[in-house]
């Protein structure tokens, strides 16, 4: 659950709801599968704000690459 990017305090709560279905874990309940989803909607959201700001970050990188002519600082 650390792997897929839950905190400590969201797995202390899901877990005791969780059941193993295979090599995976299962939410034995609506709630604790919609508290899921939400989480990884959430996930999601910043996800796409890293993408936003690699991508600014990259074009500042890019314009200041054709000031320098790609010198190195």
């Amino acid at each position: 659950m650390l792997a897929a990017g839950l905190n400590t305090e969201l797995i202390r709560e899901v877990l005791p709801r969780m059941a193993e279905e295979g090599a995976v874990l299962a939410p034995t309940c609506e709630e604790m599968a919609q508290a899921l989803k939400h989480e990884r909607e959430r996930m999601g959201r910043s996800i796409e704000q890293l993408r936003a700001a690699h991508s600014v970050l990259g074009s500042i990188i890019h314009a200041g690459e054709a000031i320098t002519g790609g010198r190195r600082a």
